[in-house]
Parts: structure tokens; sequence; C-alpha cells
């Protein structure tokens, strides 16, 4: 469903910032517990999830690799974000059955916060179906 912002622009919710507020909140929910899943679909109205994530992180601030030409032109202007080679992004777009042809910006154990943030675009991560098994380690996840 389309709406107007403050200014009568005809936008989807997820460009619309009550929207992007309640989206980074449940972002930050579950980048802080890894492995717990979230159901955005009530809030997308259509949108795509990573669509989402984008319009949530992106700003003139940072850069955007789409790898695999997921955006369309019209996105590009409304997340800002300066549009560099995946080698060199801030955040990298691209799906997760392709193979990775690029190495990505890495932090350091100092900086970590100069690494890329690669964004995957699966077609459903699901508790019932158990069509993807992950193995998950590392800040947040208790063992194994």
């Amino acid at each position: 469903m389309i709406k107007q912002d403050l200014l009568g622009a005809q936008v989807a919710p997820i460009w619309l910032a009550p929207t992007q507020q309640i989206l980074f909140n449940r972002l930050m929910q579950v980048m802080s517990r890894p492995g717990k899943l979230d159901n955005w679909s009530s809030l997308l109205e259509g949108s795509t999830v990573y669509l989402a994530v984008l319009a949530i992180l992106a700003d003139s601030e940072v850069s955007l690799a789409d790898v695999d030409g997921l955006l369309l032109d019209d996105h590009w202007p409304l997340l800002r974000a300066k549009n560099k080679m995946a080698t060199q992004a801030d955040y990298v777009l691209c799906q997760s059955a392709n193979v990775v042809s690029f190495e990505p910006t890495l932090g350091t154990l100092s900086s970590p916060d100069f690494a890329s943030t690669l964004i995957l675009v699966t077609k459903k991560l699901s508790l019932e179906s158990g069509d993807i098994r992950l193995k998950l380690t590392g800040p947040g996840v208790n063992g194994e």
C-alpha cells in the first residue's frame, strides 16, 4: 500500500520514518541475537526485506555495491548511498545462491567497523521448513 510522506509524495511504507524506526529496532534485536528470526511481512507491504534493511541502514555517508543487480534505478536516489565496487563498499548486496567472486573489505581486530556488511538475499528462512541449516558461533551465541 502506497502512503504519503510529509511532503505529499507517494512512497512505500519502508521509506517513511515511523516504519523505519520500527524496523530499525527489530533489526537491532535480531542482530544482537544470532539465530533469532523475525517476520516483518506486516510492515513491508510488498517491499522486499533486503530493500527494507537498506532503507534503514543506508544514507549519503555510506557506500553500497549491488553485485547481482537486485536494486532498481528508482531505489538509488532514495537510499542515497554511493555506488561502489564490492571490494570497496560499506554494504554489499548479493544473492546467497551465487558464488561470491570478490573479497569484501575486511576490518581488523582493533577496528572491526571498517569491514563490509554483506546483505545476502535468500528465498526463505524458516524454523519450520528445515531447508537451511546454519551453524552459528561467536558473539551473542551461547556455545554453538
